[in-house]
């Protein structure tokens, strides 16, 4: 079940951009869609478009690619944002 809390968009873009400020604080080199607060509500998330794939899509990553060093910094972002500033985001 969703708490109030969990369907309310307007915290859900306010916790959105508090992943946002955090990975650029920590410096983690990570794409994560801002949200675009002027165009929120609390039914409606807006977010900025980000072109690309699903990281599982492994089929489409260049021969050769370094798996490992691609995964790392996803890593650091999802731990620093859980255990450095306490948010759990799955959008990051």
């Amino acid at each position: 079940r969703a708490s109030r809390e969990e369907v309310d968009f307007k915290l859900e873009a306010a916790n959105a951009l508090m992943a946002v400020r955090a990975l650029k604080r920590f410096k983690i080199d990570v794409g994560c869609a801002t949200p675009l607060i002027d165009h929120c509500s609390r039914r409606v998330l807006t977010m900025e478009f980000i072109d690309g794939w699903k990281i599982t899509d492994v089929h489409r990553l260049p021969p050769g690619t370094d798996r490992e060093a691609l995964v790392r910094p996803l890593v650091d972002a999802f731990s620093t944002l859980v255990f450095c500033e306490g948010l759990i985001h799955g959008d990051a």
